[in-house]
């Protein structure tokens, strides 16, 4: 079993899946901010070595639209593991498939308030330090 302070680690993990590295720069800066630790994946198959491998993740950050596979996809098998899921678009499609997807769903470009208090929603304000 999973100790308290395992879990509380884990929940504070943060996978950014987005092929602009500036949104996965952005998202690591201001949540690192807030002792999340981030982790940003450039494709859908970087993602799934991270997923599969090391630390566990409490949640993850998915842009709708990858290069190498849909987001929608990569989401469905990431939230099947049980890590909470936000999906991520700017682009008309994105949004519209984002939005009908039942996930979380971050509009970009997105504000540091938006993205603070959806992230600390899901992964608990309150769980800062061990």
């Amino acid at each position: 079993m999973v100790s308290t302070l395992e879990d509380k680690a884990s929940r504070r993990r943060v996978l950014v899946v987005d092929n602009e590295t500036a949104i996965c720069e952005f998202v690591a800066s201001v949540l690192g901010d807030v002792g999340v630790e981030v982790v940003c994946a450039l494709t859908a198959a970087e993602a799934r070595k991270l997923i599969g491998g090391g630390k566990p993740f409490g949640l993850a950050f998915i842009a709708v639209l990858l290069p190498d596979e849909s987001g929608g996809t990569l989401a469905a098998d990431i939230a099947a593991s049980g890590i909470a899921v936000v999906l991520m678009s700017g682009h008309s499609e994105g949004i519209a498939r984002g939005m009908a997807s039942g996930y979380a769903f971050l509009r970009k470009p997105f504000t540091v308030k938006d993205l603070l208090r959806l992230t600390l929603d899901i992964v608990g304000a309150g769980d800062a330090g061990p």
